[in-house]
């Protein structure tokens, strides 16, 4: 492995048809030439980023080419979409493969399942905002309701509003491949946190596409750590 990035190692959700890996990438220890040894198409467009979107960029798209070894794609290649998404490879068989990626501060995971079995995979991590940021974005992440909602849970608002901002990222990415366009956070509201179940769930508040109107509920597990956050969701089809 290249002297950035750690091996990608199997992580345990609780799913039995998903797989997960998770590694760690070093900034500073980043370079380009490095980062090209690896089996992993690199974006024209991210030629001239900052060093530390390249190497979330390579790390998260070698825990995502584990995943797809492990599921027997036809390919570990993960592409750019023309919004910016991941666009998944088949099975060898042809079958349907589907997942998510995510990386925040020296982290990345990903998700990935064949989509017969699961759909609508979405996954994020995100550090714990300070309370100054807290309060600064917390208009663009919830509402007056949300807020209220939050209060009433045992938890620091900053965390609190962590968990809801990764939440409605996961959101976003669970169900891009069905809306296929951006929406904004206002599109998911809060109906309740649970922090026993770890389970927040959202009900959409506008409808994004005909198997998604307004009034559909969602929900987002979450797993709270004492730096970060980690929330998920995937559809079990039946």
């Amino acid at each position: 492995m290249v002297p950035f990035l750690t091996e990608p190692l199997s992580i345990k959700l609780p799913y039995t048809d998903v797989v997960a890996f998770q590694c760690y990438f070093d900034v500073d220890a980043f370079t380009i030439e490095q980062a090209l040894i690896l089996p992993i198409p690199f974006p024209a467009q991210l030629m001239h980023a900052v060093k530390r979107r390249q190497a979330a960029y390579f790390a998260g798209r070698n825990c995502a080419r584990y995943a797809l070894l492990r599921l027997n794609a036809e390919t570990t290649h993960v592409l750019k979409g023309e919004k910016q998404q991941p666009l998944w490879p088949n099975g060898q068989n042809g079958q349907k493969l589907g997942g998510s990626i995510t990386h925040s501060g020296n982290i990345a995971l990903c998700i990935a399942a064949e989509q017969n079995n699961m759909s609508h995979l979405g996954i994020d991590i995100e550090q714990h905002m300070t309370e100054k940021v807290a309060k600064e974005i917390e208009n663009t992440v919830i509402n007056k309701v949300e807020k209220q909602r939050l209060t009433a849970v045992d938890l620091e608002f900053a965390e609190a509003l962590t968990l809801i901002f990764s939440a409605k990222e996961t959101i976003f990415k669970a169900l891009f491949y069905d809306i296929g366009d951006y929406f904004s956070f206002d599109a998911a509201e809060l109906l309740y946190l649970d922090l026993d179940s770890c389970i927040a769930r959202f009900s959409l508040t506008t409808t994004l596409t005909s198997i998604w109107p307004q009034g559909s509920e969602i929900d987002i597990h979450f797993q709270r750590f004492s730096e970060h956050v980690l929330t998920y969701h995937v559809q079990q089809n039946v």
